[in-house]
């Protein structure tokens, strides 16, 4: 016990002296000047002193948290996306409108090649918005995306209807060719119907002589 309170406070002797003077004499004589109480003061003083650092560290976290919570909810899409909410009825009506005009390619004239490229521009503004949707974003950065994609989708849809209008007249004039009945020209009938009118108008006189032609 008496070694155990030199060793921790310095405090008391080690006994018995006899075997610590023949066996542990280097230790006998500096074990009460390096005891643990020094150490453990110091190191008492020092979280005393980290406390302070602790606790701003700690505000500060909970301070970021409550700022990061807030970004989660402007940043998140699915119900939390209000910048969806606003702009979701005009982009699906112009999405219906613009698959709509596609299902008309192959009936105004369009080739299915026509048809798959169309198709394919459909898919791509498609999962544009999906993207977005489904992206950490802030609503503002959010919503300018959902008009650019507005934007494109008009721009787009107005070029079909166009390409539509243009299909459908080629596909008019084809079948007004192809319904309108070929008249072929018989040329023996014309060669003498053109000499018959020929040979009149060189007759001349009442004894009907022919000018150029012998009788």
């Amino acid at each position: 016990m008496r070694q155990y309170t030199v060793a921790e406070e310095g405090i008391g002797s080690l006994s018995p002296d006899l075997y610590y003077e023949w066996f542990h004499r280097d230790y006998s004589s500096w074990a009460k000047k390096k005891n643990k109480l020094a150490a453990r003061w110091w190191m008492y003083n020092s979280i005393h002193q980290e406390l302070g650092y602790a606790e701003q560290i700690d505000s500060s976290l909970t301070r970021r948290a409550k700022i990061e919570a807030m970004n989660i909810a402007d940043r998140t899409g699915g119900i939390l996306d209000a910048a969806w909410l606003s702009e979701k009825d005009k982009i699906t009506k112009k999405q219906e409108a613009f698959k709509k005009n596609i299902g008309l390619i192959i009936t105004k004239g369009g080739s299915y090649a026509d048809k798959r490229y169309w198709e394919e521009i459909y898919n791509c503004l498609s999962q544009s918005v999906n993207a977005i949707r489904d992206a950490y974003l802030p609503n503002m950065k959010r919503m300018a995306a959902y008009q650019l994609i507005y934007k494109d989708l008009v721009k787009r849809n107005n070029e079909l209807v166009m390409m539509l209008c243009k299909w459908q007249g080629l596909k008019a004039t084809q079948d007004m060719a192809e319904g309108s009945p070929v008249v072929k020209a018989n040329t023996k009938n014309a060669v003498k119907s053109a000499f018959a009118r020929w040979k009149k108008s060189m007759v001349t006189g009442s004894n009907g002589s022919v000018h150029g032609i012998g009788e």
